[in-house]
C-alpha cells in the first residue's frame, strides 16, 4: 500500500503499514476533517477505534471526539482511565 495510491499529499516515502500507529495518533489529535476521511479510508474505523483506546497522548477534545464518534465511554480510553 503506498500513499500516492490514496492522493494524499503526504511524503512519498512514508510506509503508511509500518508507520500506522503513529500516523493515526497524529492525524486523530491534530489532523482537519479531510485527514480524517482519508484515515479511514486507509485503515478503516474498526482499526481506528481499536488503536484509539490505546492512545496515551490523547488531549481532552480528541477523546471526546474519540468517544462521540465511537459511543463509547471516557473510562475505556487508555490516557484517561
Amino acid at each position: 500500500m503506498h500513499v500516492s495510491d490514496y492522493g494524499a499529499p503526504l511524503c512519498s516515502s512514508l510506509d503508511i503499514e509500518g508507520h500506522s500507529r503513529f500516523i493515526r495518533e497524529r492525524v486523530v489529535s491534530r489532523g482537519d476533517l479531510a485527514d480524517w476521511h482519508l484515515l479511514k479510508k486507509l485503515y478503516g474505523k474498526e482499526k481506528i477505534r481499536e488503536e484509539g483506546v490505546r492512545m496515551w497522548s490523547l488531549d481532552r477534545k480528541t477523546v471526546s471526539f474519540l468517544n462521540v464518534y465511537f459511543v463509547r465511554a471516557k473510562k475505556d480510553v487508555r490516557c484517561c482511565s
